[in-house]
């Protein structure tokens, strides 16, 4: 496969006499196309395709132009209600750095920072109300923070992936494991054979959640 350089040309053409340049790249949303007017770096004019010598993020314009464009296909949903604090805070700074949309479902009005990548959704008080508000929303390749298994089972079904707050990740290969065990747990708590609940959030596992999440979105992005 070619690497994600490779895939970003430059198109140069000659139309009645007056060169204009293109920039873009093949994804798999298809062709995106850039103006490059104000790209002198890309260099020579000629009738052919050729590779233009893109310089690192973030400082190349047509990169970030395309960053922006391929990640507003990315969504990530947020179970809101149950999102330890800590997490939130990851997610917010991690949609401003990657310009990435996030936004969190909940039953109360949350408070989050004032960003075109943030965005929140309040549903109406009782039992699973905001899971299925997040099912209906959710599309194929998006990414769903929740630590509920049934949600998380929902969501894969329809093409998405869940990652729980802890760090592990719920996709069609392990969630129908996971939500066996989940069932037989309730089963037997119901019948008092077991007790207790999972331990605290730690710093691991927000470390856990962190690198997940970070790798979630850098192969999302290509």
């Amino acid at each position: 496969m070619a690497s994600g350089h490779a895939r970003r040309c430059a198109y140069v053409s000659r139309a009645t006499g007056t060169d204009r340049r293109l920039v873009g790249e093949r994804t798999k949303y298809g062709y995106v196309p850039y103006l490059a007017a104000a790209l002198p770096h890309l260099g020579g004019i000629g009738g052919r395709r050729r590779h233009a010598k893109c310089c690192s993020p973030p400082s190349c314009v047509a990169h970030e132009a395309f960053t922006a464009t391929r990640n507003s296909s990315m969504q990530v949903w947020v179970d809101g209600d149950a999102c330890p604090g800590e997490i939130k805070e990851l997610l917010f700074r991690a949609a401003k750095r990657r310009q990435v949309k996030v936004t969190f479902v909940a039953n109360q009005q949350m408070r989050t920072p004032k960003s075109e990548f943030i965005d929140s959704i309040v549903v109406q008080a009782g039992m699973n109300v905001a899971d299925r508000r997040i099912v209906e929303l959710v599309e194929p390749g998006d990414l769903v923070i929740t630590a509920d298994i049934p949600l998380a089972a929902d969501v894969v079904t329809k093409g998405g992936t869940a990652l729980n707050p802890r760090g592990e990740l719920y996709t069609d290969k392990n969630v129908g494991e996971r939500l066996a065990v989940r069932n037989m747990l309730d089963e037997l708590r119901g019948g008092g054979q077991i007790t207790g609940g999972p331990p605290n959030f730690s710093a691991r596992d927000k470390q856990a959640f962190a690198n997940q999440l970070d790798r979630w979105l850098t192969e999302a992005g290509g």
